[in-house]
């Protein structure tokens, strides 16, 4: 949305004398001195344009925009600060101007950002509603507005303010994009690039700059060039009253470079019109050229003759003298009467003698200190005339070289002597330095005045100041103390005539630099909607997997088999793969690629009220990958011990862990009371101090993390390759070494054939099963939704899913060939009572395995190796879906800026766990973060998904009450179920009570529901009850897999199936509930333990942060852009799916209300050919 208030901000900048007049700001206006005027008529003399006529406006890659010889403001247009917009009196007369504009072409329309706030965009946006694209052109404007997307501006602000000029506008492109004034705290060059890159993502044609003066254009002009972009507009105030753009040289200027000239307010706010006089003045806030009236009489009344003469409008003369002096003129309509007025300006010409008329009775006009220039900063007259120059430059004849110089003609003119440098400084005669002078110099347009000074021996060192940091950039900025003469060495002439070699050689270098830098990180691709692309599938996939196949694969998953082996561990394993981790992961993966953000945008197009539990996510993988980067530096510190001979943890392995590389001291362990009823004695932990090695580990990690994701998936798409490829290679390298050991086999078979079916009668192998798929697959930490939304929009997530899913299930039971082989070559058979910890298989069984191999420090280093890049690979992409987040919120700094802060403070908040107390405060962290917040995480976004989502639709068929009873009994069936089954210690119990709960509310529910006026589909349609309960039960859901259906699905693309929202409601979440349900028994046990209480009570804050999302949504605004807060709150119908933004030619669509079964081509005639869509896709 625009920022609130632009329009009174605007009002009031005008008031405190933005705008450049006279009048009541100056009382004593300026006539324009005839030497200082440029020729009367600058049109060639047989052209007469018409309403037909265009002028070509240079755009990119020779795409000229074409238009008219007259523009229409849009000024008035909805703003109430300046016009006093009234939509009930105005919008029908703005209409029927538009149709008599439209009747005759001239339908170039010139609006902004800033005007009503956005309403002027909003009333343009139904005006062209109807019309071909190619039938009108558009030209808005950017304006720094002090809000958070510009306040800190870097070269996204432009951008993504034109993204909500554009939904206001409801286009997908503009023609013309203007920065509306020098104001904005940036550099022109970051401005430059910024507007560059709406260009070139397709948001705009060509792009132009208001309110300039020359120098300030001049440099907008050459930045732009760098992105082989063209300014093609200057707009300034330019009218009979205000010449000022002409008598400076700027009109001139840009001609000279094919910039049009556009120049507004050409009827001085009405006061040209000729229904103003001394007795009827206009309204004060009209500030432009703001004169008194009895000072405009004289050209009121020559304007007035010659229109009398002629048998047009006074406004139409007003108008056809901006066209003669080669000016676009910009003229306010605000009723059809006005333009019939303003179209009279078009078809004939103004005579010389009339011209010469009308510029003896012009004004000059003056200029502001912020905007509305047109003329040249710190100048209140210049030369511009070649005459002019040699009177001002007096005796000196020396300037064959001067194309056009740029100077302050009184100071000129008592200015002796006079220095010159050039770059061929030798061919022009330097003149001893006494006295004032002005030092002049040559810049890559021509020459200009770069610096006065009234002390000799500052000129030189001012010039250099002033003219070296443009010129020759930061690279020749050293120290330049030892020039400050008074007069111009050798030395110092021979400088400025090497220079241009210096710059050559600076500038190829760079070339060649920037090159490499490419190669090695390039720049992310861009999709259809302007978002960063992966380069290939192969790439999304790589890193996704990545994500999921890390150290759990290669420790956690064989310790968990071997404390249940047997074949029948795979039935719960497999059904858990199927019931929660697959369907999780296709909700995860398709609604970042449908919705085209992370979790938070994700979720909000779900419902407003899941921002926290998009949210959720993002918490867990911030706190997750601080600790998980410590955890690879104690494996670091293993693989440089690796190179040592022999392997220093040969004989001592539990203590070489424990002491040389946990290094902690151990803790007083504390104790509860008999029975736990209290705490006895809390854990003391004496030591406090960081591990320096630890630290530097740490360090060395987050560096890699960083160099992987700052420049986005471009970058990272590359680095997966390696972080994949790699593991798999050495992986089944140690498989294959293990399984040629002796007695591997015997270990083999413990896994693969043996059978114990007592086993599945016990909840424990149930719980772990669910559990190891749960954690292994690494659904809850947002970097699957972030990576998805990278994705072309319509890839195929369910296979995605399912690949991602099944590469995970194979890797770690191919490693798991690895381990498995070491216990059969150790003997280490499992025993009744003892299970294996995750760690004992990494730190301690596998370095003994290695210690039996020939040459045990190469297994050692391919080992551990293995282990750091696995780990190394699920740790970036936490942090990444953290900066998707920050990127996506539209925060005015770059990605690399973002990814630099993250990484920083990231690595701060990483040192409590490289103290010598880490370890346990990374077991506790861990334990919470994993059990509670993570669980209720994916939990909470399985069941929001499924029951918020279109929640209205549900409400409408069925009534409120019956919608709350249900969910009543939904909820607190998890709820009251896990409370029975722990309080009784009898899960039968607990699963009657739950089940009991949700049947009778069901009941209750669908009595008291109202019959849907729109039938279930199927056959729930045929029974008014069942009608009932398949919107209470299955609504949300279904109408979810729908929706997401067409953007993921058809096409050739898989559907997601419709068992899939049943299994997310009924299934997954309740298992989840149940494994939830856990923790609190267990932290009751470990409650002396100030390091669990740690963790315990961050894992309920981020619950609490997820909660209050749902509760006050509005919090979390902050972290969606302005332009895409809107999205998910489209009224809907039911059953019906949700149109589509963009829809490509996505085949049969699996529609059971009856809709058709394929969706015809759509042909986007408001497309522009750049090969980037410019709207911003939602669902």
């Amino acid at each position: 949305m625009a920022t609130p208030g632009t329009q009174y901000m605007m009002q009031a900048g005008l008031a405190a004398g933005m705008s450049g007049t006279q009048g009541t700001h100056s009382p004593h206006p300026k006539p324009v001195d005839p030497h200082l005027s440029d020729p009367v008529n600058m049109l060639p003399p047989d052209l007469t344009p018409d309403s037909k006529s265009r002028i070509a406006l240079h755009g990119v890659g020779g795409k000229d925009v074409l238009v008219p010889y007259l523009s229409i403001g849009a000024w008035s247009w909805g703003d109430k600060a300046t016009f006093n917009y009234n939509p009930t009196r105005d919008l029908p007369r703005i209409h029927a101007a538009w149709a008599k504009l439209r009747s005759v072409g001239l339908t170039f329309v010139d609006t902004a950002q800033s005007y009503g706030d956005g309403e002027s965009e909003r009333i343009c946006g139904t005006l062209f509603r109807d019309m071909p694209r190619d039938s009108f052109v558009v030209q808005t404007k950017w304006l720094s507005t002090p809000d958070m997307t510009n306040t800190l501006m870097q070269a996204g602000g432009p951008k993504s303010k034109l993204k909500d000029s554009l939904i206001r506008l409801n286009l997908d492109y503009v023609d013309i994009y203007l920065v509306h004034g020098p104001i904005h705290p940036s550099k022109i060059s970051t401005v430059a690039k910024g507007m560059a890159d709406c260009v070139e993502s397709g948001m705009a044609r060509a792009v132009g700059v208001a309110n300039y003066d020359t120098k300030e254009m001049i440099k907008m002009a050459d930045e732009l060039a760098g992105h082989d972009v063209p300014l093609s507009v200057c707009q300034c105030e330019y009218s009979v009253v205000r010449r000022l753009p002409e008598v400076s040289g700027m009109i001139r200027e840009c001609k000279k470079r094919s910039i049009c000239f556009q120049g507004f307010s050409s009827l001085a706010e009405g006061r040209l019109s000729g229904k103003y006089s001394r007795f009827n003045e206009p309204q004060r806030r009209r500030r432009f050229s703001s004169y008194p009236m009895h000072i405009l009489e004289p050209t009121i009344n020559v304007l007035r003759s010659i229109a009398e003469e002629r048998r047009v409008p006074v406004p139409a003369v007003a108008l056809n003298y901006s066209i003669n002096k080669g000016v676009l003129p910009l003229v306010g309509v605000r009723d059809a009467g006005q333009a019939e007025q303003d179209m009279q300006a078009l078809g004939w010409r103004l005579t010389e003698n009339e011209m010469k008329q009308i510029e003896g009775v012009s004004l000059q006009g003056s200029r502001s200190s912020f905007m509305q220039h047109g003329t040249c900063r710190n100048q209140r007259h210049a030369i511009a005339q070649l005459h002019a120059k040699s009177r001002a430059l007096g005796n000196c004849r020396d300037f064959d070289g001067f194309l056009d110089i740029s100077a302050h003609s009184a100071i000129l003119r008592t200015l002796h002597p006079f220095f010159v440098i050039a770059e061929n400084a030798s061919s022009i005669p330097l003149a001893p330095g006494h006295g004032s002078e002005v030092t002049v110099a040559a810049g890559s347009d021509g020459w200009q005045a770069l610096g006065i000074s009234r002390k000799p021996c500052e000129s030189l060192s001012h010039l250099l100041r002033r003219f070296l940091g443009d010129l020759f950039a930061v690279t020749l900025f050293f120290d330049l103390s030892s020039l400050k003469t008074a007069s111009f060495s050798s030395h110092e002439v021979q400088f400025f005539e090497n220079s241009p070699h210096l710059i050559g050689t600076t500038m190829v270098l760079a070339q060649y630099l920037k090159k490499v830098a490419a190669w090695i990180a390039p720049p992310p691709k861009k999709s259809e909607d302007g978002r960063d692309q992966w380069p290939s599938r192969a790439a999304f996939l790589l890193a996704a997997m990545g994500g999921c196949a890390g150290q759990g694969n290669l420790l956690r998953y064989p310790s968990v088999v071997y404390n249940n082996y047997g074949l029948q561990w795979f039935i719960p394993y497999l059904l858990a793969v199927f019931a929660i981790a697959i369907p999780a992961l296709i909700l995860e993966i398709a609604i970042g690629q449908a919705y085209r953000g992370g979790t938070v945008i994700a979720f909000n197009n779900v419902n407003r009220r899941l921002k926290g539990v998009g949210m959720g996510p993002i918490l867990i993988s911030f706190v997750v990958v601080q600790y998980f980067t410590v955890n690879l530096a104690w494996i670091m510190n293993y693989f440089r011990n690796s190179f040592r001979s022999p392997l220093p943890w040969e004989g001592r392995i539990e203590e070489f862990y424990m002491g040389d590389v946990v290094a902690n001291v151990d803790p007083v362990v504390g104790n509860l009371t008999a029975g736990n009823g209290a705490v006895a004695h809390y854990t003391v932990y004496p030591g406090v101090a960081l591990i320096g090695e630890t630290v530097g580990w740490s360090a060395f990690i987050w560096f890699l993390i960083w160099i992987s994701i700052f420049r986005g998936v471009g970058l990272t798409g590359r680095v997966v390759y390696w972080t994949m490829g790699l593991p798999i290679v050495t992986t089944i390298i140690i498989v294959g070494r293990s399984c040629s050991l002796e007695n591997a086999g015997e270990g083999i078979r413990l896994l693969w054939a043996t059978w114990r079916s007592d086993q599945l009668a016990s909840g424990t192998v149930w719980q772990t099963a669910v559990g190891q798929v749960f954690f292994s697959t690494g659904i809850g930490f947002g970097y699957f939704t972030s990576y998805a939304s990278y994705n072309s929009k319509h890839s195929n997530a369910v296979m995605d899913a399912i690949l991602i899913c099944g590469s995970n299930i194979l890797f770690e039971n191919v490693a798991a060939f690895a381990v498995f082989g070491v216990v059969g070559y150790l003997r280490r058979w499992p025993q009744d009572g003892e299970r294996l910890g995750a760690f004992v298989v990494g730190f301690l069984t596998l370095p003994e395995a290695v210690l039996h191999m020939p040459g045990a420090n190469w297994w050692a280093i391919l080992l551990f190796f293995t282990l750091v890049v696995l780990g190394f690979s699920s740790a970036f992409v936490m942090l990444d879906a953290v900066a998707t987040l920050a990127v996506d919120s539209g925060v005015k700094m770059s990605r690399p800026m973002i990814v630099t802060g993250l990484t920083i403070i990231s690595f701060l908040m990483c040192l409590p766990y490289c103290t010598q107390f880490g370890f346990y405060l990374l077991d506790g962290i861990d334990r919470w973060i994993n059990n509670v917040a993570l669980i209720f995480v994916v939990w909470s976004g399985l069941v929001g998904a499924t029951t918020v989502y279109r929640w209205h639709d549900v409400v409408s068929q069925t009534g409120l009450p019956a919608f709350v009873v249900y969910n009543f009994g939904y909820f607190g069936g998890q709820i009251v179920g896990v409370a029975v089954a722990h309080g009784v210690s009898n899960p039968a119990a607990g699963a009657g009570a739950g089940f009991g709960l949700y049947i009778v509310c069901s009941i209750i529910s669908v009595l008291i529901a109202i019959t849907p006026r729109i039938k279930a589909v199927s056959f729930w349609g045929k029974n008014p009850l069942l009608s009932r309960f398949w919107y209470l039960a299955f609504y949300s859901g279904n109408q979810l897999r729908r929706d997401l259906n067409g953007v993921v699905g058809g096409n050739g693309n898989w559907n997601i199936p419709r068992f899939w929202p049943i299994l997310l409601r009924y299934v997954s979440a309740p298992i989840l509930a149940i494994v939830f349900s856990f923790a609190y028994p267990e932290f009751y046990t470990l409650r002396h333990d100030p390091m669990m209480i740690s963790g315990f009570i961050l894992a309920h804050f981020c619950l609490l942060l997820i909660l209050l999302g749902v509760v006050f949504p509005r919090y979390y605004d902050i972290f969606i852009p302005p332009h895409r807060r809107a999205e998910g709150t489209e009224m809907t119908i039911p059953t019906q799916p949700i149109e589509q933004d963009f829809v490509p030619d996505v085949g049969v669509f699996d529609f059971e209300s009856g809709m058709p079964n394929s969706i015809s081509d759509r042909k986007d005639s408001n497309r522009i050919d750049t090969g980037h869509s410019t709207a911003v896709p939602k669902l």
